[in-house]
C-alpha cells in the first residue's frame, strides 16, 4: 500500500510497558525522523502491564528500518513488529452519520453502500448511522462513496491488527531511490 506522500505505508505494532510517558517517547522518535503518524492506536494488551501501540506511517523503507530500530532500543519498548498493509489482516472501524430524515433518504444511502456491507449502527429521525470494519484502502473507497450524500460527521478508529510474528522490515526496490 502506498502512503500519502507515495512512499509505502507500514504499519508497526509495539508492545510496551504501561507506565506514563511511553507514548511521548515513542512518537519524539517518529518526530526527530520526520515521519508523520498516519494513525494512532493504543489500548490494553493480553497481559494487565503491557499496553499495544500500533502506529500507520509511510515512508522511505530505509527510514522505517531505522526508525524499527531505533523504537526497538527503547527502554520500554518490548517488543517491535511491522507489517506491510498489503499482507492483510490491517483493519480499521469507520462510523460514518449521513442526514437522512426520510426513508427513501436511508434507503438510498443503504443501497449505494451495499458492496461494502456496513452495519446499520443507528438510525434516529433525522439521520442514519453506518459502521464498516474493514482495511484502510476499502475504508476510503467507503467514504468515497458516501460523498454524494449530506455527511455530518465521519468517526475512524484508526489502524489495528494481530500479526502472526515478528519479521523485520524487508528491502524492496523503494530502498534504492
Amino acid at each position: 500500500m502506498v502512503g500519502r506522500n507515495s512512499t509505502p505505508e507500514r504499519v508497526f505494532v509495539a508492545l510496551v510497558s504501561d507506565r506514563p510517558g511511553v507514548l511521548s517517547k515513542i512518537a519524539d522518535v517518529f518526530f526527530r525522523r520526520g515521519i508523520n503518524i498516519i494513525t494512532l492506536t493504543v489500548g490494553a494488551s493480553h497481559r494487565p502491564d503491557v499496553s499495544k501501540i500500533v502506529i500507520r506511517c509511510d515512508g522511505r523503507t530505509d527510514a522505517l528500518r531505522r526508525l524499527a530500530l531505533l523504537l526497538e532500543n527503547l527502554v520500554d519498548v518490548l517488543d517491535v513488529e511491522v507489517v506491510d498493509p498489503e499482507d492483510g489482516g490491517i483493519f480499521e472501524l469507520c462510523l460514518a452519520r449521513m442526514r437522512a430524515a426520510s426513508i427513501r433518504e436511508r434507503n438510498e444511502i443503504v443501497e449505494k453502500t451495499v458492496a461494502f456491507r456496513p452495519r446499520i449502527a443507528l438510525t434516529d429521525r433525522d439521520s442514519i448511522v453506518l459502521e464498516l470494519i474493514d482495511s484502510p484502502a476499502t475504508i476510503d473507497h467507503f467514504v468515497h462513496t458516501l460523498g454524494s450524500f449530506e455527511l455530518v460527521d465521519i468517526s475512524r478508529t484508526g489502524v489495528t491488527t494481530t500479526p502472526a510474528s515478528i519479521s523485520p522490515l524487508e528491502l524492496d526496490d523503494d530502498s534504492r531511490q
